[in-house]
């Protein structure tokens, strides 16, 4: 079975939501990108190496937003990470 949290979608089984969001940073809060290009946004996920985490599965959800569009455009993407 998903748990889910209200008024979003499921998780996948056997994730949960991260305990804290600060374990997902980017190197820079804006990443500019010119049209027909792919750039990378440099994500460093860092969670701690204690007992409480070994061996979890945690989902974080990262927002995309344009930063000047016509029509406001988002992305939500899940990064699923199992902590060893």
């Amino acid at each position: 079975t998903s748990e889910k949290r209200p008024g979003t979608f499921a998780l996948p089984d056997g994730y949960e939501f991260t305990p804290d969001t600060r374990f997902l940073t980017f190197k820079k809060d804006r990443v500019a990108v010119k049209g027909g290009r792919i750039e990378d946004a440099m994500m460093l996920i860092e969670v701690p190496d204690t007992p409480e985490h070994r061996g979890r599965k945690y989902l974080f959800l990262v927002k995309t937003v344009v930063a000047e569009p016509d029509i406001p455009i988002e992305f939500l993407t899940k990064v699923l990470v199992t902590v060893k």
